[in-house]
């Protein structure tokens, strides 16, 4: 996988009104939000700097974040109280169920063998 943005890149447009790039991922994960119940268990795969796992934890959503990359789970952990992990989604076992999976903006990374 090859990912060049910087940690916040998602959080520094979404929260910023004006970019038109942010109302894209604002209007993209409007959805995704509203379709997950208060308070549920979630596991946000491909988690990036916890973005969305964030968002849920404001839902009171018990909510475990997955990354491969250590310095996005650093910076998720920084923002928020939700549980965040270094992990590779190919070979993850937590050993734990979970209310609802969110994958959103990962498989376009994967290797076409990957997916």
């Amino acid at each position: 996988m090859n990912i060049t943005q910087p940690v916040d890149y998602y959080d520094k447009l979404y929260f910023d009104p004006k970019s038109l790039v942010g109302e894209f991922h604002r209007r993209r994960l409007a959805p995704v939000l509203d379709s997950v119940p208060f308070g549920a268990m979630v596991l946000d795969l491909g988690c990036s700097s916890g973005l969305t796992s964030n968002l849920l934890a404001v839902k009171k959503c018990l909510v475990t974040g997955v990354d491969n990359r250590p310095e996005c789970v650093e910076y998720a952990k920084r923002q928020s109280q939700a549980i965040f992990l270094v992990a590779d989604a190919r070979q993850l076992n937590l050993n734990q169920t979970f209310d609802v999976v969110v994958c959103s903006d990962v498989i376009e990374h994967f290797t076409k063998a990957d997916r």
